[in-house]
């Protein structure tokens, strides 16, 4: 059984259809499933921990036999989470 411990649901452009089609492509089994973080986007869209943990119950609802949530929670909810300004392609050009 093959499964990927760390998917990055991104946002709501993600659905259930496309989680399962990414399996199906990768010849995995099963993945957990990251909810979006707090705030997720580079536009500074709010996401509340709650909308976030709601978004990843319904998306993964009914395929919990491949879908496992993971639901991202911050200790200091006034912190605001934001995506960072590098990129993986800024680092690895070092």
């Amino acid at each position: 059984m093959l499964i990927d411990i760390h998917v990055h649901a991104m946002g709501y452009g993600a659905t259930q259809a496309t989680m399962l089609a990414g399996l199906e492509e990768a010849g995995l089994d099963k993945a957990v499933i990251l909810s979006p973080p707090p705030v997720w986007d580079s536009r500074d869209h709010e996401v509340s921990m709650r909308d976030s943990a709601d978004w990843l119950a319904q998306a993964v609802g009914g395929a919990e036999d491949r879908l496992i949530p993971f639901v991202w929670t911050a200790p200091m909810p006034s912190r605001r989470w934001t995506t960072p300004s590098w990129s993986w392609g800024s680092v690895a050009s070092r």
